[in-house]
């Protein structure tokens, strides 16, 4: 019985999924996300016989959302509570990420060059250290704010299962 709430469960949530990567579209006018249109121009160019071995975006959040669900054992309540906190968490800590990358290509492009000076080099590692505290803060603040609607272990182990689940899917894209 268990199985097939969660089951219908993971059914419900990446059928939402699916329907927050519309959002995307309609708060852009109708455009795609960059990712979204090399992805459907891929598929477009593949010929027919030949199918993509890399899953969907849909598919990979399909699958994190199943496997999140498992490992944390959430009942249905827990996971309606967890997902859209979760998922803003996720969110913000992406941007911070991109804002870290960023820096550091930033960061390359004047090691690499001779006309950089050392304040211009030092004013982008002080802005380097202040995206990883930035990227820091969202973590601290998404534990915090799961851990208001699930069990603090279970709210500990999201933090565990990203990687767990990182790991996961490399394995699985380099077979």
């Amino acid at each position: 019985m268990k199985h097939i709430i969660s089951t219908i469960l993971v059914v419900l949530i990446a059928g939402s999924a699916a329907l927050a990567q519309n959002k995307y579209g309609e708060q852009h006018r109708g455009t795609q996300c960059p990712a979204e249109t090399i992805q459907n121009q891929e598929q477009q160019d593949a010929p027919a016989q030949e199918k993509n071995k890399y899953p969907t975006r849909e598919e990979i959040q399909s699958q994190k959302i199943a496997f999140f669900t498992q490992e944390l054992d959430l009942s249905p309540q827990e996971a309606q509570q967890f997902w859209p906190v979760y998922n803003e968490g996720w969110k913000k800590s992406h941007d911070a990420r991109r804002e870290i990358n960023r820096t550091l290509k930033a960061l390359n492009e004047a090691l690499k060059s001779d006309t950089a000076t050392d304040k211009e080099i030092e004013a982008l590692m002080a802005r380097y250290f202040a995206a990883v505290q930035a990227e820091a803060q969202v973590h601290e603040e998404t534990y915090k704010a799961i851990s208001k609607v699930l069990p603090v272990k279970k709210a500990a182990k999201t933090s565990t299962l990203e990687e767990k689940f990182r790991v996961m899917l490399i394995k699985q894209l380099s077979r």
